[in-house]
């Protein structure tokens, strides 16, 4: 099982595989907690509050969705396949307009050419 980090805005923040749920000590300090008593997550070596909390100053709030690896792996993979084809497809459009442009650079020189007499 994975974990899916999400502001609460809509960004993915990223995924793994177990999640490290922070609270301050008496000390002012993060420090690791249960999920019961954590009052946000420490993620990329970054603080972020659980949505519903805001007891970290100037952190964002994050949602953690439970997510099955496999799936987010083919989605992935599905995702990476359909950009490829949109970029072979975006080159073939533009080998295309080159010929087109190509072929009119021909055509505008051979007027040049006729008005000029050469």
């Amino acid at each position: 099982m994975m974990f899916k980090i999400i502001t609460t805005s809509g960004t993915e923040l990223g995924f793994t595989d177990s999640v490290r749920f922070i609270k301050r000590s008496p000390e002012g300090t993060f420090v690791e907690a249960t999920k019961d008593e954590a009052v946000g997550i420490a993620f990329n070596s970054s603080p972020y509050n659980l949505a519903g909390k805001n007891e970290i100053e100037g952190a964002e709030a994050v949602l953690i969705i439970e997510t099955d690896a496999g799936r987010e792996v083919s989605e992935l993979r599905a995702t990476t396949a359909r950009q490829a084809e949109e970029l072979q497809q975006a080159d073939e459009n533009a080998i295309a307009l080159y010929e087109r442009l190509a072929q009119q650079d021909e055509a505008l020189i051979e007027i040049y050419e006729q008005l000029i007499g050469g």
